[in-house]
């Protein structure tokens, strides 16, 4: 099994998933950090969450972790597109949901 941060080789050692523990710091830190900024531009702009919030916190984690944790999973390669970005919030009011299906109009 593969650490889930750093991506070190380990042997499963009762259920732990991370190989020290500075790589389960940094894991919950990224995933607080998420968290906390996601929902803070859902509060600052009126936005719901969909279910989807858990599977995209962890996409960006698995893709992002460098460290720039607002960018779209989704679409990774538009420099235009992340989370509250005015292509994100004009996309929620026009259709009603983003393109993640991470935020949602409240109805």
């Amino acid at each position: 099994m593969k650490c889930k941060w750093c991506g070190k080789e380990i042997q499963l050692i009762g259920r732990t998933k991370f190989c020290c523990p500075d790589c389960l710091y940094n894991f919950n830190l990224a995933r607080a950090t998420i968290d906390s900024r996601i929902r803070t531009i859902a509060k600052k702009n009126g936005f719901g969450m969909t279910d989807n919030r858990t599977k995209i916190e962890k996409a960006k984690i698995m893709l992002f972790k460098g460290g720039d944790y607002m960018r779209c999973p989704c679409s990774a390669d538009d420099p235009e597109r992340y989370c509250g970005s005015p292509k994100c919030i004009n996309e929620v009011k026009e259709k009603g949901i983003c393109h993640c299906h991470l935020f949602e109009e409240i109805r």
